[in-house]
């Protein structure tokens, strides 16, 4: 189960913030420790409540001093270098939330941006806008028309670069010319009346047909198809 996301303001109930600080000391030690064993440092942490007299020193109160002192041995200059001052850190802080805030903004404008562009189209007068959406209208509106330009202009290139497809092969018949096939030769036509003429389908369908002279299909003067010499 995800753990509850804390507000970043002080607890008013007392109980319950001593509770949260046993709490997250246990989790911040025990991170501090595996940071030192892995990245092989030496890390001194003090942590002390305003109303209490004893401060809880990290690994121990010995360790901590001699961390401590060898800490303040180096130069001035040399300790500043890697110093994290509490002061740049709340503001580096304040500058991400700031920035984090100006883009929700912005998504959000942009939204009723395109909220109210609809609005219009479907027929809402300008004139029944307040305030708030016609500042939303002109500080989104320039930025939406570049985006548009810029979007005909690839759109255009891709054209002037587009491949042209292949010519179409003209073909060589006039438009009033009929073409014809190629006749068959006798030789070719025989065949093709022998297949047929063996072709048990088409016989049978043949041999039901009666010709105008009277005589069946099957009879010696109207045979269709002459015997083979």
């Amino acid at each position: 189960m995800a753990r509850i996301k804390m507000k970043r303001v002080k607890i008013a109930n007392e109980t319950k913030r001593k509770s949260v600080l046993r709490k997250r000391t246990d989790g911040l030690l025990k991170k501090t420790s595996d940071l030192a064993t892995l990245c092989d440092v030496e890390i001194g942490v003090v942590i002390h409540t305003p109303k209490e007299s004893n401060a809880t020193l990290w690994p121990s109160p010995h360790d901590f001093e001699a961390r401590l002192k060898k800490l303040l041995d180096f130069p001035e200059i040399e300790r500043e270098k890697k110093l994290v001052i509490h002061e740049k850190y709340m503001e580096k802080n304040v500058e991400d939330e700031t920035e984090n805030l100006r883009k929700f903004e912005r998504k959000n404008d942009s939204r009723e941006y395109k909220h109210l562009i609809n609005e219009l189209i479907e027929g809402k007068i300008i004139n029944e806008l307040d305030l708030n959406q016609l500042n939303v209208l002109c500080s989104i509106g320039p930025e939406e028309l570049e985006e548009l330009v810029r979007r005909e202009e690839e759109l255009n290139e891709q054209e002037e670069h587009h491949v042209p497809l292949a010519p179409t092969v003209k073909s060589n018949v006039e438009p009033d010319q009929t073409i014809v096939a190629a006749p068959s030769s006798p030789r070719t036509l025989a065949r093709q009346m022998d297949n047929l003429r063996t072709d048990p389908w088409f016989s049978e369908i043949m041999s039901g047909i009666q010709f105008d002279t009277g005589f069946p299909v099957g009879s010696t003067k109207n045979n269709v198809f002459p015997p083979n010499s």
